[in-house]
């Protein structure tokens, strides 16, 4: 498997910390969707990672009964392989993006974004897509480089999303 560096290379239009950006907004944006993995999900997860395994390897092993029992118990208490498929769309994703850009990095948000060679939505899909191509991501069957078109207009997204606190004495 090829390591981000390589991926990040390999692409070249983005630098790593625009990689490393979206790559940890799935997270966000999966816990917005979904909620906050439990600690089974999160067991799961981290052997899946460690065997560098996908949901559908990870099928195929509980189909052929080669799950180890603690691992069994943890997917069972998940609430099962279907119930670790933490999904979400591109337009999910962007959204979230764009919410952790303006809270990290305020009226810098553009700014930061473009340092790294992002300034659309298409950006984004770019960089999900190349880490899918990679097998560093799965998609799902009706996932679209399309589905990252547009979503939000990042002039209007980032120019008129911050807003500064006052806090004032009553």
């Amino acid at each position: 498997m090829k390591s981000l560096a390589d991926i990040v290379c390999e692409v070249g239009a983005y630098a790593l910390e625009g990689f490393e950006f979206v790559r940890d907004g799935l997270t966000v944006a999966s816990d917005k969707v979904h909620g906050p993995p439990s600690r089974a999900h999160r067991r799961v997860f981290e052997w899946m990672s460690k065997k560098q395994l996908t949901l559908e390897a990870l099928q195929e092993l509980a189909d052929e009964g080669r799950l180890p029992a603690k691992l069994r118990e943890d997917v069972e208490k998940a609430g099962g392989i279907g119930a670790l498929n933490r999904h979400v769309t591109g337009q999910q994703l962007c959204e979230a993006l764009r919410d952790i850009a303006v809270e990290r990095w305020g009226l810098l948000a553009q700014a930061v974004l473009g340092h790294w060679g992002i300034y659309a939505t298409r950006d984004f899909g770019e960089i999900v897509f190349a880490l899918v191509n990679n097998e560093v991501l799965s998609k799902q069957p009706t996932d679209s480089i399309r589905d990252f078109d547009r979503v939000f207009d990042f002039d209007r997204a980032f120019a008129g999303a911050y807003r500064i606190q006052l806090n004032r004495k009553p």
